[in-house]
């Protein structure tokens, strides 16, 4: 059976044809009318080590940066923990951002990659934005906590 024989049996069984391809059709445009699009949001956060070693920081008087010697990712990883904990997201959802968002880091590079999906373009855009200042603050939080001092 070739494509011309399928389309005669098409035409000698119109009776039920017709309908399904109505119905599909129907279908087809009910879908596409019900379902609305996600928005996604993408943003980069990148940790900047400090201007001082760490030996000339203890000489200078200040504490031993331990973010420093363990490196970037040691603290990359521990402000995603922070902002992924689950009272973070009910307080960020309670102010209108989505819950559906990702940070990840890999393992080579200092930088951070968020990425929020929401119903509207604001909605993702302001999530995205939003994390990259809640790991802002844990970072700097981590960091003052150990009595380390800004740059």
């Amino acid at each position: 059976m070739d494509f011309w024989d399928l389309t005669k049996l098409l035409f000698r069984r119109w009776y039920l044809a017709g309908p399904l391809l109505l119905i599909s059709i129907a279908a087809a445009g009910v879908t596409a009318y019900t379902v609305k699009p996600d928005y996604s949001a993408t943003g980069d956060l990148q940790l900047v080590p400090p201007a001082v070693t760490p030996d000339a920081a203890e000489k200078n008087g200040h504490p031993r940066n331990p973010w420093a010697d363990l490196g970037p990712d040691a603290l990359g990883q521990a402000i995603m923990i922070t902002v992924r904990k689950q009272d973070v997201v009910d307080r960020m959802v309670a102010q209108g951002y989505t819950d559906n968002f990702t940070v990840s880091m890999d393992g080579t590079s200092p930088i951070i990659t968020i990425e929020a999906i929401g119903k509207t373009k604001a909605q993702a855009t302001g999530t995205a934005q939003e994390v990259a200042r809640l790991l802002g603050q844990a970072g700097t939080a981590q960091q003052s906590a150990l009595g380390i001092p800004r740059n």
